[in-house]
């Protein structure tokens, strides 16, 4: 990998990081005012793309759309989560009755969640 595409790996990694950050505290006010589901997916998919966009510009001429189909995306997720629920409870136990050293820092992650995250946004 050439120092360019490198140096384009380590912003696009940052701008989503960025977004991450972004989105969370637009999709948790949000939520906070309760409005409703599908605006705040909406929104946060808006806020994640935001950054990706900025850095997108100087190479796609319509990477404006990006915000756009982030939104989607995050939207089309949230409708198809409650269907995969199943599977994903599946893989999650699987994970965490496995002695496997996967399974600690998923525990942990879930429990740093649960502290920091009030009860009524996300009933980990």
């Amino acid at each position: 990998m050439n120092s360019r595409n490198a140096r384009l790996w380590a912003f696009w990694t940052f701008a989503s990081l960025f977004g991450v950050a972004l989105a969370t505290a637009v999709g948790f006010q949000l939520a906070r005012l309760r409005w409703p589901a599908l605006a705040v997916n909406a929104l946060f998919g808006c806020a994640l793309g935001l950054p990706q966009w900025w850095l997108l510009r100087p190479y796609y001429p319509r990477a404006s759309l990006w915000i756009v189909a982030t939104a989607v995306g995050v939207v089309v997720g949230a409708l198809i989560e409650p269907l995969l629920r199943p599977v994903l409870l599946l893989i999650d136990r699987s994970i965490a009755e496995s002695p496997s050293e996967l399974s600690q820092p998923v525990g942990c992650l879930r429990s740093r969640l649960a502290h920091w995250c009030p009860r009524s946004l996300c009933p980990l």
